[in-house]
């Protein structure tokens, strides 16, 4: 199956439903831009499927295969300079084209480099787990620096996407909670009767390890790009976000990046009752989560005086916290939101999930 995407005036094609093998196959004109290949990958990624994609792109094309660690540790200048240092040793400096071949960390790592390298070489996305998927559609990519997420961006310049929904058969949980977290985030905010549909389809973990996406696919791109052309909607991509970057930069446990965003929306929900007289089932939304076996609950060693200072940005001075809320109509806004509700919805939160 294919869709026509469109980024930054490109029309990107998406092709999924099918083994990648065919995938490749039936699209090889993609390739023939070049004859050298650049394929960024993980290292998850590279022992499961190393064979797999070398065969699919075949042994005509010169094939150089950079190998980084799993998840967010790639998605940052270090590596960055890794790759740089690669392709300097493997004489890379023309007519190169890059392969984003693994999970979010390859998504984000590869597209800057493409999008920089030699001034821009083409790159095709084949993510191989829905958060992987998530950055490959959006039109922007971005690497952390130190404790500072997402500060160092540029626009993404994509020939192609490839989704193989079967790769994701072999993810842990945790990968795939994290993808569902950012469906949730838009179907939550644009789009009820999505919500509906994925909590009658994935009520469970067990529906969420075993059963496939490819038939809602679609539904969610509908909701990407409805979230990339309007400007209103667009606030979707950050409800939630101020609470999980807040608990993000407030930890240093891998563990909380998989329940960062479910955390955030739950609280965005809380406050969103609570302070802009929203109508929200939190009891279901809270049941719900539970039975996916999202881990919803703060460390008790946090203060709440902690998570307020990287709301505010450190400064425990500022009178309000500017988030994004669901108003008593089911709209978005940005809100100004006094710090003292703020501190009020957390101990709230804490004491729910106790």
């Amino acid at each position: 199956m294919k869709i026509s995407l469109t980024r930054n005036q490109q029309v990107v094609p998406f092709y999924f439903a099918a083994p990648i093998s065919k995938l490749v196959a039936e699209n090889k004109f993609l390739l023939q831009e070049t004859n050298k290949y650049l394929i960024i990958t993980n290292q998850t990624s590279y022992d499961r499927y190393y064979e797999k994609l070398r065969l699919a792109i075949g042994n005509e094309f010169n094939q150089f295969w950079y190998v980084c660690p799993n998840g967010q540790q790639s998605a940052n200048l270090a590596e960055f300079s890794s790759v740089l240092a690669y392709c300097e040793e493997m004489e890379l400096r023309s007519s190169i084209s890059v392969i984003a071949f693994g999970d979010e960390g390859v998504s984000r790592l590869a597209g800057f480099f493409a999008s920089l390298y030699l001034g821009g070489v083409s790159l095709i996305d084949i993510p191989t787990t829905l958060m992987g998927l998530e950055i490959s559609l959006l039109h922007q990519v971005a690497l952390n620096h130190q404790r500072n997420l997402d500060i160092l961006a540029t626009q993404q310049t994509v020939s192609a996407i490839f989704f193989e929904a079967r790769f994701l058969q072999d993810n842990q949980l945790s990968e795939l909670q994290e993808g569902f977290s950012c469906w949730l985030q838009l179907a939550v905010t644009l789009d009820s009767v999505f919500y509906d549909l994925l909590k009658e389809q994935f009520p469970t973990r067990k529906e969420l390890e075993i059963k496939s996406v490819v038939p809602y696919v679609t539904s969610y791109l509908n909701l990407i790009e409805t979230s990339n052309k309007v400007k209103s909607d667009g606030l979707a991509r950050y409800f939630g976000s101020e609470f999980q970057l807040a608990i993000t930069l407030n930890s240093t446990e891998e563990s909380m990046s998989s329940n960062s965003l479910a955390i955030g929306l739950s609280f965005s929900l809380l406050i969103s009752a609570k302070y802009m007289g929203a109508s929200l089932d939190l009891d279901g939304w809270f049941k719900w989560l539970a039975d996916l076996n999202y881990d919803l609950n703060l460390p008790e060693s946090w203060f709440i005086t902690d998570l307020l200072a990287k709301l505010t940005q450190n400064d425990l001075g500022k009178k309000t916290i500017l988030m994004v809320l669901l108003d008593s109509f089911g709209k978005l806004k940005q809100v100004a939101v006094p710090v003292l509700t703020v501190a009020e919805a957390i101990e709230e939160y804490q004491l729910i999930k106790k």
